[in-house]
């Protein structure tokens, strides 16, 4: 495990990123301690993977800033494994990721990412994306950094690889921060979420994934309940507006009849009539 890293990990005050006339996020501001576990969500398109890349200084933002803390150092792990060299052995990628490893230790690590016998001879060129992932994910958690920045960690991975990964983010005391579509996966290992709410609106929920669910079910019969009540509101509204509106004119309508000399109050039209000259 790296030295840990200061107190506050990242602070990120008024990010911004636009592509065009499409906000994907606007002023996401934060700020995460040594340990925090952040899951980044939203639809397809709101741009969860183009804030990861921007905290990590891959991509500018358009306004904004984010800075990272005392000691802070990152390890990012991308969908497409961008970092491994094609022409190593699998065997060959875990040494390159700790010199100082074993053949042994090596050997027990490719094991628990299903990679055993001769398999790990098998050129990286050659993986499926899946196997890819696998070698990925098994360099990144033998030499580990105090934060981790993760994009779809589950994409690819068989739920048995999933349990080997949720278990070694269990033990790993360092920062995480990921994007992910997968709920289980959140629910094991996030304490807070950002939510990318598309058009550059954004929302941070405190808790794990069912948590979130939770906020947002109570948010949604408050806001029921709430329209409710401005419904029956208006309703009484508009009733005593008619009732009102009616009394005005029985008023009115009792004024004009006063205004009739008495004898013409008290007699039918036809009499009425009969009396003009």
């Amino acid at each position: 495990m790296a030295k840990p890293s200061g107190i506050e990990v990242v602070r990120v005050e008024g990010l911004s990123k636009a592509y065009g006339e499409k906000k994907l996020f606007d002023e996401v501001t934060f700020a995460l301690e040594r340990g925090t576990r952040l899951g980044i969500i939203g639809a397809n398109g709101t741009g969860k993977t183009t804030l990861l890349t921007t905290l990590s200084g891959e991509v500018p933002a358009d306004a904004g800033k984010s800075k990272w803390g005392h000691g802070v150092n990152v390890q990012f792990y991308r969908q497409e494994q961008q970092d491994l060299l094609a022409e190593n052995t699998i065997l060959e990628e875990l040494q390159r990721a700790k010199i100082t490893a074993n053949q042994q230790q090596l050997r027990d690590l490719a094991g628990m990412f299903m990679f055993s016998g001769d398999i790990v001879e098998k050129k990286v060129g050659v993986l499926s994306g899946g196997e890819k992932a696998r070698v990925a994910l098994a360099r990144m958690l033998l030499n580990p950094a105090n934060t981790i920045l993760m994009d779809e960690p589950t994409n690819h991975l068989d739920m048995p690889t999933c349990e080997v990964l949720e278990e070694a983010l269990d033990s790993y005391d360092g920062t995480l921060i990921l994007v992910s579509h997968d709920r289980y996966f959140l629910d094991q290992v996030c304490d807070q979420l950002l939510v990318l709410q598309g058009n550059g609106q954004w929302r941070m929920y405190m808790g794990s994934y069912t948590d979130y669910l939770a906020a947002v079910t109570k948010e949604q019969t408050r806001a029921l309940e709430a329209k409710r009540e401005a419904d029956r509101q208006e309703k009484q509204r508009a009733a005593e507006c008619q009732r009102r509106a009616a009394e005005q004119a029985r008023k009115q309508s009792s004024k004009h009849k006063a205004k009739l000399p008495y004898k013409y109050q008290k007699m039918t039209i036809q009499a009425v009539e009969y009396e003009i000259p």
